[in-house]
């Protein structure tokens, strides 16, 4: 008998590869010239998921999530990557951040810039592949899941008209055609080496009292969904902890004032619990102790994926209580930063 998981990897990855090919475009979408191959890039810098590593090799969260058809372990070349701008732009464009040396001082406007486009762009590569691959599907299915999959694909759609312009905002930001700037939420450098490292934008629901930040099942046009841009990166010796917003988010106001009243070990453990249950992809080194690579907490929470999706007013209703709720429940979760957790081996 074929082994079924090994069956559905090969046709996961099969319409993986045909939507991105069905995606791609012909010119970079930073500099706008036609190229006729894009760069590797890393949504996480590349030096730094070599710092996770072990032997060239780091687990993503498909480790804790365990979907039999997604690798949980990749080379550092081929993790968190994107294809959509120029070697030139990638070597320019974010060299300020991509330096250890730059990361230990206080984040300026360049820095947030350089941090606030590049996870952009992951999200810009996300939605257009995500598009192609409902694309597909849509054409192959019929009946009662056709109508949940167009739901999905709206909602695809509404968001890559935000990301469009919150990526052009970001690089006009960068290039200095825009006066726009962010607000720095909170920045720390650790005395020891985190065993996660994450990058990118994260749209909250629920304050730390249940208030609401983002309404994610509101699908009105003129509804703004707006994110905070977080960043966890192990270095060398130390790992630098960065969170801030575009100034022009409003949405966040309650949110920052009850963050700034925490203790420092209870906005760790915030953050690291935001990063895990709200992101889609985090990194954790293979030389993390037991405890943090057989957690169970980890686990649930990961598997815990935000779904946009409500089919009827009463079942929006519901879900929109639970995720307005959910990030009071951090403390109950191990937090990934705490010292105790760092790397065993010291690095």
């Amino acid at each position: 008998m074929k082994d079924i998981s090994g069956v559905f990897f090969k046709q996961y990855n099969q319409i993986i590869k045909e939507a991105r090919a069905d995606s791609k475009l012909e010119y970079c979408l930073c500099c706008n010239k036609k190229v006729s191959s894009f760069c590797n890039s890393h949504s996480l810098p590349k030096f730094i998921l070599s710092n996770l590593s072990e032997m060239g090799m780091i687990l993503n969260s498909n480790h804790f999530f365990e979907a039999p058809f997604i690798k949980e372990e990749k080379g550092v070349n081929n993790s968190g990557t994107f294809h959509r701008i120029c070697n030139e732009c990638d070597n320019n464009l974010f060299k300020d951040y991509e330096n250890e040396n730059k990361l230990l001082e206080l984040p300026r406007k360049k820095i947030m810039a350089q941090i606030d486009l590049k996870n952009t762009l992951k999200m810009y590569d996300k939605r257009l592949n995500e598009i192609s691959i409902y694309r597909k599907m849509l054409s192959e299915t019929d009946g009662f899941w056709k109508m949940e999959l167009l739901e999905k694909q709206k909602v695809n759609y509404l968001d890559l008209n935000e990301i469009k312009k919150e990526f052009q905002r970001a690089l006009d930001i960068l290039n200095k055609k825009s006066t726009s700037s962010y607000e720095l939420i909170y920045w720390n450098v650790l005395d020891y080496v985190a065993p996660i490292g994450f990058q990118g934008h994260i749209a909250l629901h629920g304050d730390l009292k249940g208030g609401i930040i983002n309404d994610i099942y509101n699908h009105s046009p003129k509804y703004v969904i707006e994110n905070i841009n977080l960043c966890v990166f192990p270095l060398k010796e130390k790992t630098v902890v960065i969170m801030f917003i575009n100034k022009e988010h409003k949405k966040y106001k309650l949110f920052i004032q009850q963050f700034k009243k925490l203790k420092e070990e209870e906005k760790l453990n915030l953050i690291s619990y935001i990063i895990i249950n709200y992101s889609e992809e985090f990194f954790i080194s293979p030389n993390s102790k037991k405890d943090i690579l057989e957690n169970d907490d980890i686990k649930v929470i990961t598997r815990n994926v935000s779904d946009m999706i409500a089919l009827n007013e009463e079942m929006a209703k519901k879900m929109k209580k639970l995720k307005f709720l959910e990030l009071m429940e951090y403390k109950n979760f191990t937090n990934l930063l705490a010292k105790e957790n760092s790397l065993i081996d010291g690095r």
